[in-house]
């Protein structure tokens, strides 16, 4: 069994300007990495193909 496959995943390539708080100092009170909203990587477009031993 042969195929390939195109996918892609934040086709439109939203992020969050600044998804940690006071990354600069991990041990701040203002550090906080839990309002991550969004995406922090870009648009990632892949392709592939898989092949199924029987």
């Amino acid at each position: 069994d042969f195929s390939i496959y195109v996918g892609g995943e934040n086709l439109l390539s939203y992020t969050q300007e600044n998804p940690i708080i006071d990354a600069g100092n991990p041990t701040s009170s203002a550090f906080d990495a839990s309002l991550i909203y969004a995406p922090v990587m870009g648009r990632m477009i892949y392709t592939g193909i898989r092949y199924k031993i029987k």
